[in-house]
């Protein structure tokens, strides 16, 4: 490790992946029994071993570079850089939008998983909405803002610089946002892609409304208190959803050459978790209590600026990717959106595997890239 390389101090939430190892499921409950499975004390051992590996670990990724083309607010319209660019005529032009709670760097994980990049070299023309450290660029921002003015501005920002009718693609929450967004755009879209995008908060398939319950009173009182959402409060829910994964995931880099591609992975998968953002108080208190609590998307109530936010309203081509292993955004949560855009063309494909590994999974090059870049190609 070098005198400049500040050793990893995740994952986080740490308390979470480290207190696993000593609880009792029995006395947590239903929730408890749901979503935890005890370790082996050999078990034990080996996720702490896999957790100082990739604390000590001093491989850092190597991205393929970026380049910003506009900036509004604080958020860039991002692409990447390859040589000859100007000269290349693009089949497709894309935007992809990821959430508001990590970095856009999901789309860019490492020159060998750049998902940007790889579109890129198959003859899409790609942006990237990067959001930024928004709670420090917009730390007033409303969810009417968000929706009705700003993401509407960065979509019209593609679309000017764009080679090709603009298609975009929603990730995780930036789908949701996305939908909304599109009400307020005035710019012809072509096809939309939702990749692992949450309508129905209250899907049964789904842990999320259940982790909801124990998490939203104190995440409540921390946002009032704090002005802002902590990135450590979104990270503990989403630990709390798959909490047998948190320990096991480190048994298996545990047993993973530190070379390898595998390893190199599963360290840049881990370092943009850990690097969630801060949500802005309104954003924050919105999403809890409107989205998580209220379920207004999957009720058709979701309101903005007095505009219903209304899928059927849409007659794009649509594709959704979902997958019933999902624990965040399960298949069921985004089936509501499926049955709402009944105006739309939709095309499903439905998957069995995780929320990252859509992007980062080891077969989602074949199992999900390819099928979606057919698509977008047809």
């Amino acid at each position: 490790m070098t005198n400049t390389q500040k050793k990893r101090s995740g994952p986080r939430p740490l308390c979470i992946h480290t207190g696993l190892l000593q609880a009792n499921a029995a006395s947590y409950g239903d929730f408890a029994q749901d979503n935890f499975i005890p370790y082996s004390n050999e078990d034990r051992i080996n996720i702490i071993r896999g957790i100082q590996k990739y604390q000590n670990s001093t491989y850092s990724a190597d991205r393929p570079s970026l380049s910003s083309q506009y900036e509004y607010k604080g958020i860039h319209l991002l692409t990447p850089d390859e040589e000859d660019k100007e000269n290349v005529q693009y089949k497709r032009s894309l935007l992809l939008i990821p959430s508001l709670i990590n970095n856009a760097n999901i789309f860019n994980l490492n020159k060998d998983r750049s998902f940007a990049l790889w579109l890129q070299q198959n003859d899409i023309e790609v942006f990237i909405l990067d959001w930024g450290d928004i709670s420090k660029t917009n730390p007033d921002v409303t969810m009417e803002t968000l929706v009705a003015e700003i993401l509407p501005h960065m979509i019209h920002a593609a679309s000017d610089r764009a080679q090709n009718s603009l298609d975009i693609l929603g990730y995780c929450m930036g789908g949701t946002l996305l939908l909304g967004g599109l009400s307020f755009t005035a710019v012809n879209i072509g096809k939309i892609i939702f990749l692992a995008v949450p309508w129905d908060f209250h899907s049964e398939k789904s842990g999320f409304f259940k982790s909801l319950r124990l998490w939203s009173p104190f995440a409540l009182e921390t946002i009032q208190r704090n002005g802002y959402l902590p990135s450590l409060w979104v990270e503990f829910l989403f630990a709390m959803l798959d909490m047998s994964k948190a320990g096991s995931k480190f048994m298996d880099f545990d047993k993973m050459d530190p070379r390898s591609e595998q390893a190199r992975l599963f360290i840049d998968v881990e370092d943009w978790l850990n690097s969630g953002c801060d949500i802005p108080k309104h954003i924050a208190q919105y999403c809890i209590k409107e989205w998580f609590s209220g379920n207004v998307t999957a009720q058709n109530k979701w309101i903005i600026k007095d505009c219903v936010i209304d899928p059927s309203s849409y007659k794009n081509d649509v594709l959704i990717i979902a997958s019933d292993k999902d624990k965040i955004t399960p298949y069921e949560c985004t089936e509501a959106l499926e049955k709402q855009l009944g105006n739309a063309n939709v095309t499903v494909l439905k998957e069995s595997c995780g929320h990252i590994s859509y992007i980062a999974g080891q077969n989602a090059v074949a199992s999900i890239w390819e099928p979606l870049l057919e698509w977008v190609k047809e």
